[in-house]
């Protein structure tokens, strides 16, 4: 039977834990950090060197992020309806049906940004070519009117 000194082991299981640690924390950070790739050093061996207040880098990072949910392109569409309570949601379901019977080659979207629920129809550029959609839409949806969007689905460049 072979007895191992206790802080032998203790001493190896140290070592062995802090070197994987180590080597995770080299090699499983994202590269993707705009700042980090800035300050890198160039061909010529000069290097960027970028000073901002604290959080600015979380910050763009949020931004990022955020951008990055999103498919499309800054435009326009024509806002059905916009609720909030107890009811909105069904309310704005029954607005997207509506909208989608009386208009079916129309794109609807139901959107909710809380509290509110939003039917927005169309993907539009700019307002010029929402607002022919916006009258046709006017006679059946008297409250109708045209908003900007972030996240319009323009396929027609």
């Amino acid at each position: 039977m072979c007895i191992v000194d206790v802080k032998v082991m203790n001493r190896l299981f140290f070592i062995l834990f802090f070197v994987f640690f180590g080597i995770n924390l080299v090699f499983g950070q994202e590269t993707s950090d705009i700042f980090q790739n800035l300050e890198t050093m160039s061909s010529k061996g000069t290097v960027v060197t970028l000073s901002q207040e604290d959080g600015i880098a979380d910050m763009v990072k949020i931004f990022a992020e955020q951008k990055k949910k999103l498919s499309g392109i800054e435009g326009w569409r024509v806002q059905l309806y916009s609720g909030g309570g107890i009811n909105a949601k069904k309310e704005a379901q029954d607005v997207k049906g509506e909208a989608m019977l009386e208009f079916p080659n129309q794109k609807v979207y139901l959107i909710y940004d809380a509290p509110f629920w939003r039917v927005r129809v169309g993907d539009f550029r700019d307002k010029s070519e929402s607002l022919k959609l916006y009258y046709q839409l006017k006679k059946k949806f008297v409250n109708c009117y045209p908003v900007r969007d972030d996240n319009v689905q323009y396929k027609g460049f």
